[in-house]
Order: C-alpha cells, then structure tokens, then sequence
C-alpha cells in the first residue's frame, strides 16, 4: 500500500512551467492532497483518493483493477501516472521508511482516475526492496513505457505483470540500505 509520496519543487516546475496551481504544494503528498497526473489530455491537477462510503480509496490492487467493478472502467479508459521523487511505509512496529531509487529520479507510479477529478495509485506485491517493511509497493513505471501504459490497454496490463525496480530503503532515522531484487 502507498500511504504518502514526495514531490519536491524541480518536479513540480517541470511539469507546470507554464501553469500555476495554489493547490500543488511540494512536499509529502498525503490522501486527500491534489497532485500532478500525466493523462491521455496532458498534465492535470486531481486529488488523491476516491470517496465511497465517507470512506477515500487511494489504492488499487494491480491484481484486480482490470476486473473490479469499482476500477475496471477507469483502467480502461482513464490511467494516469503520478510522479514522485519516493514513498512512504510503515512497517508493523509503526516505524517510517522512505523508498526511491539509487539515484533519485523521478518516480513515475502507475495509477487510474475517474471522471471525477479523483485519482488512485496502483499497488503491486513488495518486491526485495520492500519484503521487509510492507508487503505491497507502488506500480512502478520505467519512462520509456509511459505512452504503452496510458494509450494502449493491452501493454498496459503487460505492464502490470512487470518486475519492479530495485529502490533505496531509508529509515526516517536516517540510515540506508539497498535491496536488489
């Protein structure tokens, strides 16, 4: 599971050099926040997490969105990808961990939104990277695969089978370790 990300201001001014937006703010992003999505139309501003039931859905299952009724249209017709420069998760003694890759860059997680304004990350099963700490992680998207994930159905279900990157585990104390996968 996801529970918050980072975007710090060099991202935000990249995808927003010619548009202003009070509601993007750089920092931790939690449910709820508004954040920067890449669709099919461009860059858009949405927020973060579905509400059904006075409840907010900000995750989906990579193993059930093209077949759950609550996300199956938004995975066929409206997938997005969120950036990040990392993520955030607790293991079970409540303890944070930052996650990012070796060198840094720009995350590119894979998500859906609704016509709504609404938008949600997909969750994959932790890899080596994440075992450890939680036993879900982000969909990561390697750059050379964003338009087969937005435009193309197909290679984005291909996508969803897909080995995930190897990331930096940071606990918030400080100390670093890296996992290969």
């Amino acid at each position: 599971m996801c529970g918050r990300y980072f975007i710090d201001r060099n991202i935000i001014d990249k995808l927003l050099e010619d548009m202003y937006d009070a509601r993007i703010k750089p920092g931790d992003i939690h449910p709820g926040d508004f954040g920067i999505i890449a669709s099919t139309k461009g860059y858009e501003v949405m927020q973060w997490g579905k509400p059904i039931a006075q409840k907010l859905v900000f995750n989906a299952r990579s193993e059930s969105v093209c077949t759950k009724p609550f996300f199956q249209d938004d995975f066929i017709n409206r997938r997005c990808i969120i950036f990040a420069r990392s993520f955030y998760e607790w293991n079970k003694e409540k303890k944070q961990y930052r996650f990012h890759y070796p060198k840094n860059g720009i995350m590119l997680m894979g998500g859906l939104y609704d016509s709504t304004g609404h938008y949600v990350i997909i969750t994959k099963p932790a890899n080596a990277s994440m075992i450890a700490i939680h036993d879900r992680m982000p969909f990561l998207l390697a750059p050379g695969v964003m338009k087969d994930y937005l435009f193309d159905e197909e290679k984005a279900k291909a996508l969803l089978i897909q080995k995930q990157p190897p990331l930096v585990n940071e606990a918030m104390d400080g100390q670093l370790s890296l996992f290969e996968v």
